[in-house]
């Protein structure tokens, strides 16, 4: 028996070395650079990006312990990379559901595990809200909390924050807006640690939310979503969107186009931090909730209420992509994805 896992062993080494080769014919070495400066490169660079996610995506199958001949399935596709290849399994996964949870209307590789991004940030919620939280309650910023996202990014790299200083004082409430309003990392780790749990037993809590929500295939690492351990299909998350998304003071704050926290200094004075809502195109479209996410391994996530609708995409290539299928789905009396 101790040939099967040396048989796994190495086609993961031979579908990574298939992938990479594939990656570095397509762009001359431009597949490193995408790694080291993906912000730069991501829109250049699509198909190596889908290139790395498949890849990701079969290693993190193996930590959510799936069944081993499911994920040497997903690794004999890989080995076998091709252009069509690499394409079929880069397509978009969607999923919607009525918010009774009763029906599933219609999906499209739905239970294919992937990258959460940012639509973590609903389960953090979750969990955060069962402390429960005096939203009153203010805290000081630390530099090490403004340094958190450089444990999961490289140096320079962008992500999504609020202009939050060391020294500021704010509200759990102003917290709470900036991770759901602006999808503050930053402040998504702040509200964790808020909750006194260590940053252990809050993923732990993460897990236990995804459990008690009947799902299997979501996990997770941490609170932000940018650790790309952060887990999930798109059936599973409609699951916890139609949970997130049932609590109003969830689905108002994001609809909120924006909101200005007056923190307080060290000596005394006050400054305003604007929290910003970047997601215009997708309020544009007349949603009662939404969550957007993005990451190079996740590409663009989103899961959305709309009536009776909750709609998730996740690994859309482009933003149009993902307004465009979110928008049909709502939309359309029988959608077929």
């Amino acid at each position: 028996m101790r040939v099967r896992p040396r048989s796994l062993r190495s086609k993961l080494m031979l579908a990574f070395v298939a992938v990479l080769a594939f990656s570095l014919a397509l762009a001359s070495g431009s597949f490193i650079v995408l790694l080291r400066d993906y912000q730069a490169e991501r829109e250049k660079n699509r198909l190596e990006s889908v290139a790395v996610a498949t890849t990701i995506q079969v290693v993190r199958a193996l930590r959510l312990g799936l069944p081993l001949d499911e994920v040497e399935a997903q690794l004999d596709q890989l080995a076998e990379a091709s252009h069509a290849r690499i394409l079929l399994l880069g397509e978009r996964d969607l999923v919607i559901r009525d918010t009774d949870g009763e029906r599933l209307t219609g999906g499209h590789q739905a239970d294919v595990v992937l990258p959460l991004a940012s639509l973590t940030k609903l389960v953090t919620a979750l969990v955060v809200l069962d402390a429960p939280p005096d939203w009153s309650r203010t805290v000081t910023i630390t530099a090490d909390d403004l340094a958190y996202p450089q444990r999961y990014v490289n140096a320079g790299d962008i992500t999504s924050e609020v202009p939050f200083q060391a020294g500021d004082r704010v509200t759990l409430g102003d917290l709470w807006a900036a991770m759901l309003i602006a999808s503050s990392n930053q402040a998504a780790a702040i509200l964790a640690r808020e909750t006194n749990l260590t940053p252990a037993a809050f993923t732990v809590a993460m897990n236990a939310k995804a459990a008690s929500l009947g799902l299997q295939r979501t996990a997770f690492t941490e609170p932000s979503g940018l650790d790309v351990g952060n887990l999930g299909t798109a059936r599973e998350m409609a699951a916890i969107a139609r949970a997130a998304f049932a609590i109003p003071l969830v689905r108002e704050t994001t609809l909120q186009r924006g909101v200005a926290i007056v923190a307080g200094r060290p000596d005394g004075a006050t400054r305003t931090v604007s929290v910003v809502n970047r997601n215009a195109s997708v309020l544009a479209l007349g949603v009662d909730a939404a969550k957007t996410g993005f990451l190079i391994e996740a590409q663009r996530n989103l899961a959305v209420r709309k009536g009776d609708r909750i709609a998730v995409v996740l690994h859309a290539r482009s933003m149009s992509e993902r307004n465009g299928t979110i928008q049909r789905l709502l939309e359309e009396p029988n959608p077929k994805p």
